[in-house]
C-alpha cells in the first residue's frame, strides 16, 4: 500500500505537469490532443487525481502516516541529490 501512495505522487505530479505545460508553452508540438479544450483539460488532471486521493485514504488508517511520510521522503531525497550530487556525474 505505501508503494501505491509514492506510485500515486509521482502520478498527481505528471497531471499536474500536463496542465503546466499547456498553459505555459501551449505552442510547443503534441504527440496527442486532449479533447474538449480546457474544459477536458482540467478534467483529464481533476478526476483521477481524485480517484487517487479516494484510493489513498480509503485504503486504512493504518497506511496515512507510513505512507505520508513515504510521499514526504522524495522531495527530502530530491533536495539532498542536488546539494551533494550534482556535480559528481
Amino acid at each position: 500500500m505505501i508503494d501505491i501512495w509514492v506510485i500515486l505522487g509521482g502520478m498527481f505530479l505528471e497531471f499536474l505537469a500536463l496542465a503546466k505545460l499547456r498553459y505555459s508553452r501551449p505552442g510547443l508540438p503534441r504527440h496527442f490532443r486532449v479533447p474538449g479544450g480546457k474544459v477536458g483539460l482540467w478534467f483529464c488532471v481533476i478526476s483521477p487525481i481524485a480517484i487517487g486521493l479516494f484510493a489513498m485514504f480509503g485504503s486504512g488508517k493504518e497506511y496515512i502516516v507510513p505512507g505520508g511520510l513515504a510521499v514526504a521522503s522524495g522531495p527530502v531525497a530530491y533536495w539532498v541529490c542536488k546539494r551533494f550530487v550534482k556535480n559528481r556525474i
